[in-house]
């Protein structure tokens, strides 16, 4: 009788032929293999973490800070509507508040106190009034009114020493929900620079000159070295961002009603987005100090 020649092939290779895999098998091992996979990408994002944390770590507060510059600082005693002007003026956005009566720093003076004024005073159609008030009694009222966080605290000025690591500066902006810290020697009672989380661009920057301020993210960027890569997961593989209740602003809304969504969903910026639900351009609380000048608050 004849034999095909598949008949004929080694009776080791007509087993391995009819061989087939098992569904139930074959849906393990896809199962185990997805599963490795994700353990390995939780041990990068975790080693990722890591080595950015010791870095962070190993820099102290004074060793980034550089040579020159200069550190812009307002009396409490000053009008507001000059502490605006001088915002505006210098293109800054936070100043540390220095009382003379008690000879030491007692907080920050930044553009969310400029969003609270408006908020407070715009709907009263009394924004001359502002001048009426120094920033010192501003900060009592805003904190009466509950304007401020919970958290805020006119008597003292949340610092930082010059000694600290970034790691712990990034722990305390974190902490006290903040943008900017004060580094502060506190043996001479002097500040020596504004510590943020990006930093700040050549324009618009914060009470020190943006030679001499320390931008976290700007310091990691431009001087951590790793080999390794560590950083390939997505902003949304890694938990960074808001990426539900996602709040947008129609581009056709006044702007009073702009800075009450800012304020109440405590967020530091709102896409405005027009008719199609298209992004036209990111507002951010700092956005104020770069207006131009309002004949209401001169």
């Amino acid at each position: 009788m004849y034999r095909s020649p598949t008949d004929q092939r080694h009776p080791a290779h007509q087993q391995l032929n009819s061989f087939k895999l098992d569904p139930v098998t074959n849906g393990n091992l896809n199962l185990n293999l997805t599963m490795n996979m994700d353990m390995y990408a939780m041990n990068v994002i975790e080693e990722g973490r890591r080595v950015v944390r010791e870095f962070l770590k190993s820099a102290k507060c004074y060793d980034v800070i550089k040579n020159s510059g200069k550190v812009v600082v307002f009396d409490v005693k000053i009008p507001v509507n000059l502490a605006f002007f001088a915002l505006v003026e210098h293109h800054i956005k936070s100043v540390p508040l220095w009382d003379a009566d008690q000879g030491r720093f007692v907080g920050m003076f930044t553009a969310t106190d400029f969003v609270n004024i408006l908020r407070h005073f715009y709907p009263r159609g009394s924004m001359a009034s502002v001048a009426d008030y120094s920033i010192a009694s501003w900060k009592h009222m805003s904190a009466a009114l509950h304007l401020s966080p919970p958290e805020f605290d006119v008597s003292q000025m949340i610092h930082i020493s010059p000694e600290a690591s970034l790691f712990d500066a990034c722990v305390s902006l974190q902490h006290h929900r903040l943008h900017r810290l004060a580094v502060l020697d506190t043996n001479q009672n002097l500040v020596l620079s504004i510590v943020t989380h990006a930093g700040e661009s050549s324009v618009y920057r914060d009470a020190c000159d943006d030679r001499h301020g320390v931008g976290i993210l700007e310091y990691l960027v431009s001087t951590f070295r790793e080999q390794r890569r560590l950083f390939d997961q997505s902003i949304a593989d890694l938990g960074i961002g808001t990426f539900t209740n996602l709040v947008t602003i129609p581009e056709d809304t006044p702007l009073i009603h702009v800075l009450h969504a800012l304020m109440e969903r405590r967020i530091s910026a709102v896409p405005i987005v027009d008719a199609a639900g298209a992004v036209m351009y990111l507002y951010s609380v700092s956005d104020v100090t770069v207006r131009r000048r309002s004949p209401s608050i001169a």
